[in-house]
């Protein structure tokens, strides 16, 4: 049985759980789609797997080893999806995933996705109806994300 985590978010609290789980996600452009006839939008990330406890390099026994694993993320009930300063044309950019933002309006709800670089994707969706999946076994890293105060 492969470690990793698969839930469904359903409410903007459960968003926030998914929120704060794919902080610093990584992936290429080329690796999301928005299929406005199936009303979903989705992503397939490296995720850094903030949850796990550090390790320590068995070589280096100072140097602190932290781990990604690949997750597939889906919206359902997708009805509109935006993309603000995101070069979709270049499918090899890379986007880092800083947040989720969610509220809820009349008909449904808008969320928004934040990356670095001044990029944003909002969904208008009918239904909050996520899906964070984790599809293969993590890997180590040595490399930790960091956010410096400007």
């Amino acid at each position: 049985m492969k470690a990793g985590i698969k839930i469904k978010a359903a409410t903007l609290a459960d968003l926030k759980v998914v929120s704060s789980l794919l902080q610093d996600a990584a992936f290429k452009v080329g690796d999301m789609a928005y299929l406005p006839s199936r009303h979903r939008f989705a992503f397939v990330a490296n995720r850094f797997r903030w949850e796990k406890e550090v390790l320590f390099d068995k070589k280096k026994k100072d140097k602190k080893l932290y781990q990604r694993i690949r997750s597939g993320l889906r919206f359902e009930g997708v009805l509109e999806a935006n993309f603000m300063n995101l070069p979709m044309s270049d499918k090899a950019h890379v986007l880092s995933l800083l947040s989720i933002e969610g509220k809820k309006n009349k008909g449904g709800f808008a969320l928004t996705l934040i990356f670095s670089g001044n990029i944003a994707i909002r969904l208008k969706t009918e239904i909050l109806e996520v899906y964070l999946d984790d599809i293969t076994g993590p890997w180590a890293t040595k490399n930790k994300p960091e956010h410096p105060v400007a």
